[in-house]
C-alpha cells in the first residue's frame, strides 16, 4: 500500500519490481481517509499488474473528510475520478469537525 511504501512514487516503484518478477500487486488498505484511497486510486488506474483482490478503509471512519467523488465501490470497482489534482474535493465543514476532535483528544 501507499503508507507501508511511503507514498505514491515509491508504491509504483515497488509495483514495478513486483511486474519485473511476474506478480501481480493488490491495493492494501490502512486506516485512511478518502484522501488515500483517491490518491491510491489513481496511482492504481496506471499499474499493469494491478489485482482485482484490493482493499479500502475509508469506510471504517466515523466520517470521511472527502465530499466528492463518492468512494462507495460499484459492481465491486472504484472508477477513477475525473476532478484535478488527485481526484477529490474536500469537505470543509468535515474537517473542521475532524480537527475539533483532534483537539479534544
Amino acid at each position: 500500500g501507499m503508507h507501508e511504501t511511503c507514498g505514491a512514487l515509491r508504491y509504483r516503484k515497488a509495483a514495478a519490481v513486483a511486474e519485473a518478477a511476474g506478480l501481480n500487486i493488490c491495493i492494501h488498505g490502512i486506516f485512511e481517509t478518502g484522501i488515500t484511497t483517491c490518491a491510491t486510486n489513481q496511482v492504481a488506474a496506471t499499474l499493469n499488474n494491478l489485482d482485482d483482490g484490493n482493499q479500502i478503509m475509508w469506510q471504517l471512519l466515523e466520517e470521511d473528510i472527502v465530499k466528492r467523488p463518492s468512494l462507495v465501490p460499484d459492481d465491486g470497482a472504484l472508477p477513477v475520478s475525473g476532478l484535478p489534482g488527485l481526484g477529490f474535493e474536500l469537505d470543509d465543514a468535515a474537517v473542521k469537525r475532524a480537527a475539533e476532535a483532534y483537539r479534544k483528544l
